[in-house]
C-alpha cells in the first residue's frame, strides 16, 4: 500500500469523531534483550540513548521510523534499518520531532518543534536532502499525515491568526497546497494514494462534519453520509476506493467503502481502520457484552471475526496486500500482545515469550511488523521490528 499515516489529529478534529469508537458487534457476524527477543521473530530496536521508543510506519524494504528517546531525554525521529540499525533523523531547530510515516522510497515523514515561538512543523526526510521543513499555511504548525510513492504529503495546518484548520497537499515541486474546505473552518486530510488523490474530513457550512475526497481536476468533493449528519474517511487505496465511518439515520454508526463508480456503501456497524490495494478492509467491532474483536471485511465473505489471543478483546490496526491484519489483542492471561492474523494460519502472537504488553502499528508487503513492546525485564516500552 502507498498511504501512510499518522493518526494523531487534532483535538478539534478528533472532537467531531466522537462516538464513532464504540459500536455493537451484529448477530449475524461470523464468528527482552535484543539478542533474546529475536529468536522469537521480534527484535528490539532500542532507543537514541534513552529509555523510550515506538516504531510508526514500516515500508517493503524493511525500513521503520519512528520516534524515540535521545540521551538527554528529548524524543527525536529515527529511521531504523537491518544494516545501519537505528538513525537519528535530527529536527527543525527545536527540541523534539516524530517520524510518523515511511515510502517505499524510504521518505520519511513527521512534525518536529522549530525553535521559534513553541511552533511545530511538518517534515519530509530523504537519506540525500535530510530533513526539509513543509512550512505551514500561514499559521504556526503544521501536521503531515500520509505519504505517497511519489512523495506527496498530505495533512493540516493552521491559517493565520488561527482562525482556522485546514487539509494541505505538499509536492517537492509545488511546495505546500491549500485544500480547503466544504464550507466550514476546519478540514484535515488522512490519506494519499499514488494518483495524489486525497481524503479527509471537513466541516460543512451547517455545522457537520464530512468525509471528502479532493483530486488536483475537480477539488474537494462531499462524500456525504449514510444518512446521518457526519462521516469520516481515513484511508484511500491505489483504485481510490475509500474507507471510513458515517452516522446513520437512527444515529448509530457504521462503516462504509466509497468507490467512483458506486458511491458510499453501508458495511455495517463496524470501525474500519484500513483497506488495501484489493479493496479489503481491516476493524473493530464492539460486542453486546462489551468485548471488542478485530474483523476483516472481503467483497466476497463480507466480515469475518479474527478472534482474540485467548481473552476477551483484540482489535485491528492495520492490513497488507496479502489480506494480513495486524492489532492488539488479550491474551487468556490478560496481557495485550501484538498479533499478526493470516488467511491461511490464522492470528499468531508476535511474542509469547517474552512480552508483558505490545501493539503492532504498520505492516509491510513482506508480513513485516513494527510497534512497541514491553518486556517482562524491564519497564520502559521499545520499537520493535517483527519478521516471519
Amino acid at each position: 500500500m502507498t498511504v501512510r499515516r499518522n493518526w494523531r489529529l487534532s483535538t478539534v478534529v478528533l472532537t467531531a469523531l466522537v462516538g464513532m469508537l464504540l459500536l455493537p458487534l451484529p448477530a449475524t457476524a461470523m464468528s527482552v534483550s535484543p539478542a533474546r527477543t529475536q529468536a522469537t521473530g521480534l527484535r528490539d530496536l532500542g532507543t537514541l540513548g534513552g529509555l523510550n521508543s515506538q516504531g510508526e510506519d514500516i515500508n517493503a524494504r524493511g525500513q521503520v521510523t519512528g520516534v524515540a528517546d535521545t540521551a538527554g531525554g528529548s524524543p527525536h525521529a529515527f529511521m531504523w534499518t537491518a544494516s545501519g540499525n537505528m538513525q537519528d533523523l535530527g529536527t527543525l531547530g527545536g527540541a523534539d520531532s516524530r517520524g510518523v510515516a515511511i515510502n517505499e522510497l524510504g521518505q520519511v515523514i513527521g512534525e518536529s518543534s522549530t525553535g521559534v515561538n513553541g511552533e511545530r512543523h511538518g517534515f519530509v526526510w530523504t537519506a540525500s536532502g535530510g530533513m526539509q521543513d513543509l512550512g505551514t499555511l500561514g499559521g504556526c504548525c503544521s501536521v503531515p499525515v500520509a505519504i505517497s510513492e511519489r512523495g506527496q504529503v498530505t495533512g493540516y495546518s493552521n491559517l493565520p491568526n488561527d482562525v482556522g484548520i485546514h487539509a494541505f497537499l505538499w509536492t517537492p515541486a509545488g511546495g505546500i497546497r491549500d485544500l480547503g474546505t466544504l464550507g466550514g473552518p476546519i478540514s484535515a486530510a488522512t490519506g494519499i494514494n499514488l494518483l495524489g488523490q486525497v481524503v479527509g474530513v471537513s466541516s460543512t457550512a451547517e455545522g457537520s462534519t464530512h468525509a471528502f475526497r479532493w483530486t488536483a481536476s475537480g477539488g474537494m468533493q462531499d462524500l456525504g453520509t449514510l444518512g446521518g449528519a457526519n462521516s469520516f474517511a481515513p484511508r484511500i487505496n491505489e483504485l481510490g476506493q475509500i474507507v471510513g465511518s458515517s452516522e446513520t439515520a437512527d444515529g448509530s454508526h457504521h462503516a462504509f467503502r466509497w468507490t467512483p463508480s458506486g458511491g458510499m456503501r453501508d458495511l455495517g456497524p463496524f470501525v474500519p481502520a484500513a483497506i488495501n490495494a484489493l479493496g479489503q478492509i481491516a476493524g473493530t467491532a464492539i460486542a453486546a457484552n462489551g468485548a471488542q474483536h478485530a474483523f476483516r471485511w472481503t467483497a466476497s465473505g463480507g466480515w469475518q471475526d479474527l478472534g482474540t489471543l485467548g481473552g476477551e478483546n483484540s482489535a485491528a490496526t492495520g492490513i497488507n496486500d496479502l489480506g494480513q491484519v495486524i492489532g492488539q489483542a488479550q491474551t487468556s492471561s490478560g496481557s495485550r500482545h501484538a498479533f499478526r492474523w493470516a488467511p491461511s494460519s490464522g492470528m499468531r502472537d508476535l511474542d509469547p515469550l517474552f512480552t508483558r504488553s505490545s501493539g503492532a502499528s504498520a505492516i509491510n508487503i513482506r508480513g513485516q511488523v513494527t510497534g512497541q513492546f514491553s518486556a517482562t525485564a524491564w519497564p520502559n516500552p521499545h520499537a520493535f521490528f517483527w519478521s516471519p
